[in-house]
């Protein structure tokens, strides 16, 4: 049986799946909830730029200690693997693009780190909310979408 491909996970979905499942949850519940979302992919993949966004956002909604818990979830999952985002690389791709992307689609320096981690890698999809990731050529995959 062939193995299903890896895909990236922008913040989005897992700021919602956090949303839609109990807090006290294990990080495996969270992920067998992606697969029947995504049943496509065998595994994920983020960058630490993503674990960040996602803690500030629900640092926001849910508070410090759902917040912490989760991000804290994430980092050790083995459904997901959370790289580290090469700044310089992020940097060097950002120079032309970024000011350009911001304004047109709304593209932020961690949208870029994650595309750069999936180029890096010759991941091609991406799980988002963030159709405009399209611009940076790769396929967007909304959940549920």
């Amino acid at each position: 049986m062939k193995r299903a491909p890896i895909a990236a996970v922008d913040s989005g979905p897992l700021v919602a799946l956090h949303h839609r499942a109990d807090h006290l949850r294990s990080a495996m519940d969270v992920w067998l909830q992606a697969q029947e979302v995504s049943p496509d992919f065998s595994r994920f993949i983020t960058v630490d730029h993503v674990v960040d966004e996602v803690h500030t956002t629900l640092l926001r909604t849910v508070g410090r200690g759902h917040a912490s818990a989760f991000a804290a979830r994430l980092l050790v999952d083995p459904l997901i693997e959370v790289a580290q985002a090469d700044p310089s690389a992020v940097l060097a791709r950002a120079s032309g693009i970024l000011p350009r992307t911001r304004q047109d689609t709304g593209l932020t320096f961690t949208d870029l780190a994650l595309v750069e981690m999936m180029q890096e890698r010759g991941i091609r999809h991406v799980l988002s909310f963030d159709r405009g990731l399209a611009s940076l050529g790769v396929e967007v995959v909304v959940p549920g979408g």
